[in-house]
């Protein structure tokens, strides 16, 4: 059983190139709810690389950053979709204390939350020093990193460039993900396959995981 599964998520490759990048230049129709208790609305403008979301608020603009922001959301008209972003604390480079991020909210529920984050090198666990970053910056582009969100709002990380073909994290990722359902889970992937270029199947299964 545990096999099987471990299967389909292997198959799954636990990241994707499926996000759709934002455009840092472009200005949409948004909301954003600060840390402070204020709300703003009006025109914004997210860098998903330096992580600063700019908001034109009146004749003023502003910019915040994760520490300011509880989330944002906008309509996206090119992906025809609305998107939301929420502030996360998280130790990306396993520093020992986590820093606040923002992470777009794919999928939540009362179990599980789907978050996603476009990635580049330099931002990669394990890739947070000179050397190493620059020795692979030419070679490794961005990509989609997946995390899940559990009830005790520990966020866990779905592989990364330097450990996503250990067997032994994937394990360590799919007992913390589907813990004591395995057998319900056995029986969602045996109905639906998973499709590794799909970004819906992931949260299809973030929801049913929910449903359980």
């Amino acid at each position: 059983m545990f096999k099987f599964i471990f299967f389909v998520l292997f198959a799954l490759g636990l990241f994707f190139n499926s996000y759709a990048q934002i455009n840092k230049n472009k200005w949409y129709l948004g909301k954003v709810w600060l840390k402070n208790g204020q709300f703003i609305e009006g025109k914004l403008k997210y860098n998903d690389e330096k992580e600063i979301l700019q908001v034109k608020d009146g004749n003023k603009l502003k910019a915040f950053n994760a520490s300011q922001v509880v989330q944002f959301n906008f309509f996206d008209r090119k992906e025809e979709k609305d998107r939301s972003f929420v502030s996360r604390e998280y130790d990306l480079y396993d520093r020992g204390y986590p820093v606040p991020l923002f992470f777009e909210r794919l999928a939540e529920g009362s179990s599980l939350t789907l978050l996603c984050r476009h990635e580049t090198p330099a931002k990669m666990r394990g890739f947070a020093d000179n050397s190493i970053q620059s020795y692979f910056a030419g070679e490794i582009e961005a990509m989609d990193i997946y995390y899940f969100q559990n009830q005790k709002n520990e966020i866990i990380r779905c592989g990364t460039y330097g450990s996503i073909f250990i067997k032994k994290e994937i394990k360590r990722v799919i007992a913390e993900i589907v813990g004591d359902k395995k057998d319900e889970m056995e029986e969602f992937f045996s109905k639906k396959p998973i499709n590794v270029k799909r970004q819906q199947d992931l949260i299809e299964f973030t929801r049913y995981y929910n449903s359980l």
